[in-house]
């Protein structure tokens, strides 16, 4: 069991759908993640909507939270910054930019797996 505590930013990107932060956060619950700020807004991609959220607790259960998440059909991609946390908030062009091309490749590449 990983031991060693960190601060951790979690990013996700999702569908729009009722009661979807309630079941994010009872997922890092479950593992006695204490989340310690949750921010929630649209993207600049049209239709998917953005969660930032700082938690605390050991990466080896962060890593176990984010697996979780991705089992989630609303969940297009879950991003876990290891290093540093995320100063900026997702709503600014800097901290998304380079993440939105990649979940517009996903969502694409998705959809054509689904014809």
């Amino acid at each position: 069991m990983d031991a060693a505590n960190g601060r951790f930013s979690v990013i996700i990107y999702t569908e729009d759908q009722i009661g979807l932060l309630v079941q994010i956060s009872n997922i890092f619950t479950r593992r006695s993640l204490s989340i310690w700020s949750m921010y929630a807004a649209p993207s600049s991609i049209e239709g998917i909507h953005t969660i930032t959220i700082i938690a605390d607790g050991p990466e080896s259960k962060i890593r176990q939270a984010k697996m979780q998440l991705e089992k989630r059909i609303e969940v297009i991609k879950v991003y876990i910054d290891m290093g540093n946390v995320i100063a900026q908030w997702p709503g600014s062009p800097s901290a998304t930019e380079a993440r939105n091309v990649e979940v517009l490749n996903y969502i694409k590449e998705r959809n054509n797996n689904n014809i």
